[in-house]
């Protein structure tokens, strides 16, 4: 091997290490309590190897028009750091779209990954309740300490909130069956539901639901109407239950939350009023550019992730945060049932926008279409 053939070697050597905690420590930022490292490594990879870029036309159009956004809601702000903090969550996903067009993080997505989070779900979930204290390592902001149905404490696992760990997960999950052609071992599934309900979040059993459906679909298992049939017969039982339980069980709205009627009727009819008011009450520059003009402190977390972006970055910031993501989702992804999951999701939580949900989501939309399959 002569020297020229070692450097090169080396070099990609490099670039895979740099790569590889780029990845990791944004998929972990709620366990070291940061995303910086990933942030910073990432700008540091693109300063080194700016001449790999390659931009198209449309990405420039946007990257312009997402600059000039930024440059009037600054001057704009009654406090510059708001804005900046917000759109370092909220469009943080460009630096990685952009770095991903160089180097194809795709390998770092697979099923031994997937694998060792379910391990560690699991090992969490029996740490927590049958050997010691939930409270003694949940004791931060978010963290949560209650016993569901009066004994069972859900684990935080590595997103650091439940929802957000489920949501990854499965979209992970997902992704690893598309990218595998649908070739999942039943051990696998039966792991990845029983890591579901563990982390007993009514998104993960949404998304869990829509994912198994569509398998059923995808593989014929099932027809089209008999999902119209199963549905429509769910929903009016549903319906039924809730009667029933509404007029003859009261149940605690902490403990039993999960199956309580009177805790998603509050939530659903939160969600109506929050949209309304803000649509009502807010200016017209408020309803454009968002509240982040006037808030004093920055908005990146809450309940029900695309409001909270709406009513940030304001209606002209949603539709060019919906224009970044369209304008990199390629005809015939293979990861487009991953990418819908995730978007999802982002309807309780913003698991698009946190460090892992981002790193993820601009892996799935920079899928290169090489027809990768990884034998695991």
């Amino acid at each position: 091997m002569n020297n020229s053939q070692l450097d090169k070697n080396n070099q990609s050597f490099f670039i895979q290490v740099l790569l590889f905690i780029v990845f990791y420590t944004a998929i972990f930022s709620a366990f070291i309590n940061t995303s910086l490292i990933s942030i910073g490594l990432a700008i540091l990879m693109l300063c080194l190897f700016i001449q790999k870029l390659k931009l198209s036309i449309i990405e420039l159009f946007l990257i312009l028009t997402l600059l000039g956004y930024i440059t009037i809601t600054l001057i704009l702000s009654d406090n510059t750091i708001v804005p900046l903090k917000n759109f370092r969550f909220w469009y943080g996903i460009i630096l990685y779209l952009i770095l991903f067009k160089i180097f194809d993080p795709q390998r770092f997505i697979n099923m031994n990954f997937v694998r060792l989070l379910f391990a560690m779900i699991i090992a969490e979930a029996i740490l927590i309740n049958l050997i010691i204290d939930p409270s003694l390592i949940y004791s931060g902001p978010g963290s949560e300490n209650y016993a569901f149905y009066g004994f069972y404490y859900r684990p935080m696992s590595f997103a650091g909130n439940a929802s957000l760990s489920v949501s990854a997960l499965i979209v992970l999950f997902a992704s690893v069956d598309a990218l595998n052609r649908s070739k999942m071992y039943l051990f696998d599934w039966l792991i990845l539901i029983l890591c579901v309900c563990l982390l007993h979040s009514g998104i993960g059993f949404v998304l869990i639901t829509i994912f198994l459906i569509y398998k059923a679909l995808s593989i014929n298992m099932i027809k089209a109407y008999y999902v119209f049939y199963f549905i429509f017969s769910v929903f009016i039982i549903s319906i039924l239950i809730y009667l029933y339980v509404i007029l003859t069980v009261s149940l605690d709205n902490i403990i039993y939350q999960k199956i309580s009627p009177n805790y998603f009727s509050r939530l659903f009819t939160s969600k109506i009023e929050l949209y309304y008011s803000h649509f009502v009450d807010a200016s017209f520059m408020n309803i454009l550019l968002g509240n982040q003009i006037n808030s004093l402190s920055p908005n990146t977390t809450g309940d029900f992730g695309w409001l909270i972006l709406i009513q940030t970055l304001g209606v002209f910031g949603f539709i060019l945060y919906l224009g970044i993501i369209i304008s990199y989702l390629g005809k015939n992804n293979k990861q487009f049932i991953p990418i819908i999951l995730l978007m999802i999701a982002t309807f309780h939580y913003p698991a698009a926008m946190t460090a892992a949900g981002q790193v993820i989501l601009a892996t799935l939309l920079i899928y290169k279409k090489n027809n990768i399959h990884e034998k695991y």
